[in-house]
């Protein structure tokens, strides 16, 4: 099994399997690997057929919920025919390490970052050694795969698939009026640059409200900085924005909703994704990245980890040194000074992000890969 990134062409002649899909990260929870494995489960689901066993709720109830989700796999394996086990991060690696022993089925694992990297000893030589044991080990993206194959596994075994996306934020005709109703503030003639996700520290907002976003604001003195999400790091941002005197240059949204979301998408100016290098806390992919390259938005963002796999420079958008605030306040004044480019760059990363991830072939790419290891 070649660690490729993914197939380009389309056989057909592989046929309907079924396969036992499971996952503890999936809605009604919010966030990035629960939309990725809900995404992943209904696309193979229009070409195979899947037992799905997932997990909707918080984090914490999780202990309790394992022995459950384990009860009801091996209730599926027992009276269903199934020809792959499909675990959704290295958390469920053991679970699929007990039924391909029980039931002599391969199991695949896919890895997202943490899920590998874990530092906690009893996980480094429990869990990874059992996504070791995978007949197959997906990483979604080539910083991941560097992790897996660091920890051991076989470079027979892994493979990079990228995360897929849907055309949810398509360029619409949504414009700075039904945003300024929706957040209850003047925006009327500002330059607005959006960033979104967790609120955590690799994500680098603080980062950047305190080492770039000041000069731009200089440069630019009606930019408005707007952050949605919700994490740990929230008060410590809330304390940069007060030191360095921002508090009319930042909106902080908290959480928001889908149409809240696509609205910003839709009728900011410069998407940025400034992140940092952070110790066992690493970017498995960069999904949000690829959401405002759909919704035709220009894109800046750190040159690390899995993002290097979302975004690719010059075409989808323009990737910098992570902390290099030189690089981050030239790329994004060079976009907030021309309303021409953000378009025709914003059209580019719309254009590129559709062909490279939509979900047709991603779901190509597993299936192939299912089929290579039933063949073994």
């Amino acid at each position: 099994m070649s660690n490729k990134i993914m197939t380009k062409h389309i056989d057909n002649r592989i046929s309907r399997l079924n396969i036992l899909f499971m996952a503890r990260r999936f809605p009604p929870a919010v966030g990035g690997m629960e939309q990725f494995a809900f995404d992943l489960a209904t696309a193979l689901d229009d070409r195979h057929t899947l037992i799905k066993i997932t997990w909707g709720g918080a984090n914490k109830w999780l202990p309790l919920v394992l022995p459950v989700l384990f009860a009801r796999g091996l209730w599926v394996l027992m009276t269903q025919s199934i020809d792959v086990i499909h675990m959704q991060d290295g958390v469920l690696a053991p679970i699929g390490w007990i039924y391909a022993k029980l039931t002599g089925k391969p199991y695949v694992v896919v890895t997202h970052g943490l899920d590998v990297t874990y530092s906690n000893t009893f996980y480094q030589a429990i869990n990874v050694a059992c996504i070791r044991q995978a007949g197959a080990v997906v990483a979604i993206s080539t910083a991941t795969m560097n992790e897996v194959l660091k920890r051991g596994v076989s470079a027979e075994k892994a493979t990079v698939i990228p995360i897929g996306i849907h055309d949810t934020y398509g360029v619409s005709t949504v414009d700075r009026a039904f945003l300024q109703r929706m957040i209850d503030v003047d925006i009327h003639g500002r330059l607005v640059v959006l960033t979104t996700g967790r609120l955590v520290k690799r994500k680098g907002v603080a980062w950047f409200i305190e080492h770039a976003l000041p000069e731009i604001v200089r440069q630019y003195p009606s930019v408005l900085y707007i952050v949605a999400g919700e994490g740990g790091q929230r008060q410590y941002i809330e304390s940069s924005i007060r030191r360095m005197k921002l508090e009319g240059h930042v909106l902080m949204l908290g959480l928001v909703s889908q149409e809240l979301r696509s609205a910003l998408y839709q009728a900011s100016d410069v998407f940025v994704m400034p992140n940092i290098q952070v110790p066992g806390d690493m970017e498995g992919f960069g999904i949000v990245a690829l959401e405002a390259a759909l919704a035709g938005l220009p894109i800046v963002a750190s040159n690390l980890e899995g993002i290097s796999d979302a975004i690719k420079d010059g075409e989808n958008g323009q990737l910098v040194a992570s902390e290099d605030s030189e690089g981050f306040i030239k790329e994004v004044g060079y976009l907030l000074a021309s309303k021409e480019m953000r378009i025709s760059r914003g059209s580019r990363a719309r254009d590129y992000t559709l062909v490279h991830y939509g979900w047709e072939h991603i779901t190509q790419a597993y299936t192939e890969l299912y089929d290579q290891l039933l063949k073994k």
